[in-house]
């Protein structure tokens, strides 16, 4: 049995979707945090918001009405209007914060009763997973993405651009989130210039016909070098436990 906050957790993983899949949107680290906003601030280094512009935006009503309409039904609107009132990024801890207290979002305790263990996925995501799980997690993660980092160019293409969980998620944005790998690393990693991947960013995971049109290969050679550098990887990873 575990305790969750499933509430609060919910919206976190929402908006964590949007900001990544909505190009007028962004989620980017800067120094030891994690920063969101309009994608355009990313690239002006535009200096986050302080609390007392955090907290006037929490007593406007007009928005506090306007979150409880939204939330749900236009969530990509009510965060373009906050952001713009706000006229900066902010941290993403505090985006939660926010919302939370604008849509009234309470941190309800429930406690998980099943017996069905939950996937790999939400297993590493999940924040209130034990400290040593988590570290556990993290360990055999940068052990994975050192691996993954020595595979050949075109292997490390075919795999990273469309790294996915058994569910079809997206596992990449999963990483930089963990801080297992830097979107500097990533974007290395892929001999990619970083404002080219930037562009990507949004569109994880990308499609192998995409891929194949990077690499100049077809959509079957795509599948190929991914599956040979799983196996590598695989091969690897044993040999190291």
């Amino acid at each position: 049995m575990r305790k969750k906050y499933p509430e609060r957790h919910r919206l976190k993983n929402k908006l964590r979707y949007i900001l990544t899949k909505r190009e007028i949107f962004g989620l980017w680290e800067s120094g030891d945090r994690w920063l969101c906003g309009l994608s355009e601030w990313q690239f002006q280094k535009t200096p986050p918001a302080g609390a007392d512009r955090l907290r006037r935006i929490q007593d406007d009503p007009r928005l506090v009405d306007q979150a409880e309409r939204q939330l749900s039904a236009a969530p990509d609107a009510l965060l373009a209007a906050l952001f713009h009132k706000l006229g900066a990024p902010c941290e993403f801890d505090d985006l939660i914060g926010v919302l939370s207290s604008l849509c009234g979002v309470q941190e309800i305790i429930q406690v998980a009763d099943t017996e069905d263990g939950p996937s790999a996925y939400e297993q590493i995501a999940d924040p209130e997973i034990s400290h040593a799980s988590t570290v556990e997690r993290r360990q055999y993660l940068k052990r994975l993405w050192m691996e993954i980092s020595s595979l050949p160019i075109r292997q490390r293409f075919a795999l990273l651009l469309n790294l996915r969980d058994a569910q079809g998620r997206d596992l990449l944005t999963l990483l930089v989130h963990l801080r297992v790998a830097r979107l500097s690393e990533i974007s290395e990693a892929l001999e990619m210039s970083q404002d080219r991947f930037a562009e990507l960013w949004n569109r994880l995971p990308v499609d192998d016909v995409t891929i194949a049109g990077y690499l100049d290969v077809t959509r079957q050679q795509v599948i190929n070098l991914r599956l040979s550098a799983r196996r590598r990887l695989a091969r690897r990873m044993k040999e190291r436990c």
